[in-house]
């Protein structure tokens, strides 16, 4: 009936045959890389074919271990995520909605019992089965750490070890009022020179602006490592802006997301599955879902409370209840290693903390990054290449060394010892703590 709906709404808008299946997305998305597509089985629609499409940016060689990678979001591509490694396979998969494990069937696209993070991990085993890879390591980013971890409760036979970055423990709303940040943000803002505060004062209470602009561009600046240093630099350049161009760039911020600007069947690639997985298991629906803050009489940050993914994505999507995951649900047996950035504007290190403390029950070590953000890893992976002179060489080199502990230490270890941290602090930026 709510898929009935669904379609409905698609069909008052126009745009009913718009949609665009997995073999016309893949003809114009090509992959580069070795892609396979499987044929998974699902008990809600049992006469339905259903693929999911993996890949790997090189031959996958039978004699190597393989890395699993889970991408995060949820919806996010992981072929914004891609990564080599030389001493293990590494796979890619989109999960279901996504580039090419979009269905052929409008139906299903729109059809909510279609999308679960317990089907994404059946997804994922089916895959390692068609492969024949009896055991794997699991590595998820972000989102994918739900996965990551649902999959070694439910696989531990084809789990050798969990790696997890950017950890989501619990998925109420602590997920979107991370305090730490906001913290940091209200840190930040004291920080600066009374002309600076009273600029941002002021444009938070411009008519022209969103009241939360300073939170939003913020929050996108506590992704990186060194996040909030970094965007003290950024608010001084920006603030130097006349006012017309302020307001200007401070809006390209602001791009609208989600069903009501764009139709069902039209939906970017990944908001379907965002929408989907969002609104159904990561308190979507919870009205007070906001990673926005705003300053109070104080000038102190306060969370605005206002959902617009409820808005923007649940309703559309007929979606008015949302579980709240617990991985505390899904113990897991085999070793983990956390890669935790301490200053994760997307998943607050007390997420990290309470899956630590609550799911891992075999070998864990938990690493945390000084001043790191939400890819204190992950980035280094994926800025990998070859160096093209001595310069060049030398200003890869940090990078190049986190690179090689990953292969060497954190894939092939089940306890990380203190030396193993100093070795590589010799060699990076921003030092690896281990936390006990």
């Amino acid at each position: 009936m709510k898929t009935l709906f669904i379609l409905l709404l698609a069909s008052l808008s126009g745009t009913l045959f718009a949609y665009e299946g997995a073999h016309s997305y893949c003809q114009k998305n090509p992959i580069e890389g070795i892609s396979t597509l499987h044929q998974v089985n699902d008990s809600d629609f049992p006469n339905e074919k259903i693929y999911i499409h993996s890949y790997l940016k090189s031959k996958f060689e039978p004699n190597k271990k393989t890395v699993l990678f889970f991408s995060g979001g949820p919806g996010a591509s992981p072929r914004s995520s891609e990564f080599k490694l030389d001493s293990v396979n590494v796979i890619f998969f989109e999960q279901r909605g996504m580039g090419c494990s979009r269905p052929n069937s409008a139906d299903l696209f729109l059809n909510p019992k279609f999308y679960s993070s317990k089907k994404s991990i059946n997804d994922a085993a089916k895959i390692l089965s068609d492969y024949q890879i009896n055991e794997a390591i699991i590595y998820g980013h972000s989102y994918g750490t739900i996965l990551a971890t649902m999959f070694a409760h439910y696989y531990p036979e084809k789990t050798e070890r969990v790696i997890i970055e950017g950890v989501i423990g619990k998925a109420d709303i602590g997920i979107w009022q991370s305090e730490h940040r906001r913290e940091k943000l209200q840190e930040t803002f004291e920080s600066l020179d009374d002309t600076l505060k009273d600029k941002i004062l002021l444009y938070s209470h411009h008519n022209d602006l969103p009241s939360t602009w300073f939170s939003v561009v913020g929050t996108m600046m506590s992704y990186l490592d060194n996040g909030y240093e970094t965007y003290k630099g950024f608010l001084a350049n920006i603030l130097e802006m006349d006012e017309s161009s302020f307001i200007s760039f401070i809006k390209n911020f602001y791009t609208q997301k989600g069903f009501t600007a764009t139709s069902l069947l039209e939906a970017d690639d990944g908001d379907m599955t965002f929408g989907m997985i969002t609104c159904q298991e990561l308190s979507g629906t919870d009205k007070t879902s906001s990673m926005k803050l705003l300053f109070d009489a104080d000038n102190k940050l306060q969370w605005d409370n206002i959902n617009e993914d409820n808005r923007n994505y649940c309703l559309p999507l007929g979606i008015s209840q949302s579980k709240a995951l617990d991985l505390s649900n899904f113990p897991v047996l085999r070793p983990i290693t956390y890669l935790i950035g301490e200053d994760d504007g997307a998943t607050d290190l007390a997420q990290a903390k309470y899956h630590y403390q609550n799911v891992a029950k075999g070998i864990s070590n938990f690493l945390v990054l000084k001043n790191g953000g939400h890819l204190p890893n992950l980035a280094s992976l994926k800025d990998n290449r070859p160096c093209h002179d001595e310069d060049d060489c030398k200003n890869l080199q940090p990078l190049k060394a986190q690179v090689q502990f990953f292969e060497q230490v954190v894939l092939s270890k089940n306890h990380i010892a203190q030396k193993d941290i100093e070795i590589i602090n010799t060699m990076i930026p921003l030092p690896w703590m281990l936390y006990e």
